[in-house]
């Protein structure tokens, strides 16, 4: 007798009870795997399902510790874990604070592209013993769900009352959790700079298992000991309709019967007429087989396709394959539609963007005070002083320090203070002539915008 091996099929199980069964009627749950998360705990499932997989695991003593802190290097390793990711250890390290000894080093490493780091001068630390945060949350789940920030309304964040506090690189992620609903506030924060606690971390990681990012390995789990039963095609083959609207286009299609079913895959391809998956790649997995509607739009993500992204003004290939236990697909009918063409963004505001510096000998040391510029795209300022360079700017000519709030316009420099590259040599020193800007730092465009410069001895 056969045995199948899946599972996936006890996470879809697991999703389903969380949705439509009481706990009571629960069959596979652990109950009493932890004595400090009952069944009544608000993340009790998704606690199980991280545990159960040995993503996040208890502490040996039948605790779990729910409202314990994650630190940014455990976060990571729960990353790797997750997404199955096959880890890496580089020889020369990217953060300078986390050396090939350490025993998080190819966790960090290997989920890089998912995590955030505090940018230094030229280089980059990770910080990993620094707690993790809602927001560095946010930058993992909205990247590991391939999901684009590109034209993400950032409005949507006015709704909370401490936007403010939230990183400014970090909003359009930020925005994305809450526009899709993976991530959602108190009713009046968000709480970006909370520490993440290690249920909420499961409750939101389990969300790349259920969202299908994660397909974990078939060999893991015996679900059943008795062949899937097959169903009619005439059943299984979803009929696709398409509607091209202003700057997306819509999917619809038939449901398909329910026995059995795993996934339905949105396909597109820029030249293959009868694109299926695996083969012509993926766009969306969608694991309900009542959910039978969706968008995709320009500039979306194409998994191991033709190409890597869906283009405006391009043709593509569309369809729809419903996918059963046992590796059966079934491919709807193929419309071939041109991606609409996104209306380009507003140009950007580059007026106001050159400070304007004044100084004066004050206390033994020089006062700096400069005019604020545009906060639109701002990124920092960078006070630049030089012994030779009578017209210093940021990078060439390294800097003091830097200010990331626009309005945050004076500084006190004196000697004895550390200086990062250019011309200084280490400290600012006393008697010494120095050339002295603002550099106002942008994301966009010509990036660097530096004032005039004043000269003074230093006292």
């Amino acid at each position: 007798m056969k045995m199948k091996k899946r599972l996936f099929s006890v996470v879809l199980i697991l999703v389903m009870l969380l949705l439509s069964v009481s706990v009571q009627a629960r069959s596979d749950s652990n109950n009493g795997r932890f004595t400090d998360v009952n069944e009544e705990h608000w993340a009790y499932e998704h606690i199980e399902l991280m545990s159960k997989y040995r993503i996040i695991e208890g502490y040996g003593n039948g605790l779990f510790g729910p409202d314990d802190r994650v630190s940014r290097e455990q976060f990571a390793k729960m990353m790797v874990l997750t997404l199955q990711l096959e880890t890496v250890s580089p020889s020369t390290p990217y953060f300078t604070d986390v050396t090939k000894k350490d025993w998080s080093y190819p966790y960090i490493e290997t989920a890089r592209p998912y995590l955030t780091g505090y940018r230094s001068g030229s280089s980059f630390a990770f910080r990993p013993q620094s707690d993790a945060e809602r927001e560095d949350m946010a930058v993992a789940i909205v990247r590991g769900l391939g999901l684009s920030i590109s034209g993400v309304d950032l409005s949507i964040l006015d709704q909370f009352a401490d936007k403010s506090t939230m990183s400014e690189n970090l909003k359009p992620y930020i925005a994305k959790a809450v526009e899709e609903g993976i991530m959602i506030g108190d009713g009046t924060n968000f709480g970006a700079r909370n520490t993440l606690k290690r249920a909420e971390a499961a409750v939101l990681l389990a969300r790349l298992i259920v969202g299908e990012k994660v397909v974990f390995d078939e060999e893991k789990v015996i679900i059943g000991d008795e062949d899937p039963i097959t169903p009619g095609e005439e059943e299984t083959t979803p009929v696709l309709s398409v509607n091209v609207l202003d700057e997306k286009i819509k999917l619809q299609w038939t449901q398909v019967d329910d026995s059995n079913f795993k996934y339905y895959k949105v396909v597109a391809s820029k030249n293959d007429p009868t694109p299926i998956y695996p083969g012509d790649g993926y766009m969306q997995a969608i694991g309900s087989v009542g959910s039978t509607e969706t968008y995709i739009r320009p500039n979306d993500n194409i998994n191991n396709g033709d190409t890597s992204k869906l283009l405006s003004g391009e043709r593509y290939y569309i369809s729809i394959t419903a996918v059963y236990e046992g590796d059966n697909r079934y491919a709807s009918n193929v419309i071939q539609v041109t991606v609409p063409t996104v209306a380009p963004e507003p140009p950007v505001d580059t007026s106001n963007r050159t400070p304007v510096l004044e100084g004066v000998i004050t206390g033994g040391g020089l006062s700096l005070d400069w005019s604020s510029t545009n906060s639109s795209n701002f990124k920092y300022y960078k006070v630049v002083f030089s012994r030779n360079d009578t017209t210093p700017v940021y990078p060439g000519d390294g800097y003091l320090t830097y200010i990331s709030d626009n309005l945050d316009s004076d500084y006190y420099a004196s000697a004895g203070k550390s200086y990062n590259g250019g011309d200084i040599g280490g400290e600012l020193e006393s008697g010494v002539s120095y050339h002295v800007s603002i550099t106002a730092v942008y994301k966009d465009g010509q990036k660097y915008y530096p004032s005039n410069t004043i000269s003074y001895v230093l006292p």
